[in-house]
């Protein structure tokens, strides 16, 4: 697993990450945690979307947490 820069949004703690699949494919996703450090384990949210590099990944879940939510 390969990270980014962590940032924080209100109280939590948010960690870009990419997973490669091995065949040359990436997975990204964000590592979700509460801004301290307590030992606890962070949530891990991955997307279904799937690219041609790391960075490429480390990009698209970096950007999905600065979207606006969609109201439905």
């Amino acid at each position: 697993m390969h990270t980014a820069p962590a940032f924080s949004v209100g109280e939590y703690l948010a960690i870009p990450i990419a997973e490669s699949l091995g065949d040359g494919q990436w997975k990204a996703g964000l590592a979700i945690s509460e801004g301290q450090a307590r030992g606890d384990r962070p949530a891990k949210c991955m997307f279904a979307k799937l690219f041609m590099s790391r960075d490429d990944a480390l990009q698209f879940a970096i950007t999905q947490w600065q979207q606006p939510v969609a109201s439905h």
